[in-house]
């Protein structure tokens, strides 16, 4: 019923995965998107250039890829 290491799995899943963005900006690579999820809700972010997806429970967004 409780997860008494949800709090330490949040920040330990939040480090991680600000590790993997300073990797790839930092090597170059052209992030214009940035999807993750969430249970409880919905947002988007314009911040430099990316967008920032936070993504419901079942949530999905229409990537359109220019070819």
């Amino acid at each position: 019923m409780r997860d008494e290491q949800l709090a330490n799995d949040i920040n330990q899943e939040r480090k991680i995965m600000d590790e993997i963005f300073n990797y790839l900006t930092k090597k170059g690579h052209p992030i214009s998107n940035w999807f993750y999820g969430h249970l409880h809700s919905s947002h988007t972010e314009y911040i430099s250039n990316i967008y920032f997806r936070m993504l419901n429970i079942m949530g999905f967004c229409e990537l359109k890829i220019d070819e």
